[in-house]
């Protein structure tokens, strides 16, 4: 009588699951260097098409990203070693 009920709790639920994947693919967007406004819209559309999508997009230079200096594929800011030439990077720095 008081509370939410089941047409309520279903529509409730089914909200949650739809946002769910907008918000995750935004916060993945994000971290990957692109906007992650964009992509939160695209999730709301695809629901976990856009979730999946945004895992196959590569990430983008900048952010928390940078492009090797030896092969120029994209690598964390962070890495010592790039992850596709196995090139040292600390002595790129160095030079």
């Amino acid at each position: 009588m008081f509370g939410i009920g089941g047409p309520e709790l279903k529509a409730l639920f089914a909200l949650l699951l739809y946002f769910i994947p907008a918000i995750w693919s935004s916060k993945v967007a994000k971290a990957k260097g692109r906007s992650g406004f964009v992509w939160f819209f695209i999730g709301l559309l695809f629901c976990p098409l856009g979730v999946i999508a945004v895992y196959l997009v590569p990430a983008k230079a900048g952010g928390d990203y940078i492009d090797c200096p030896y092969c120029a594929e994209t690598i964390k800011k962070q890495a010592i070693v790039c992850k596709h030439c196995h090139r040292n990077l600390v002595d790129a720095s160095q030079d």
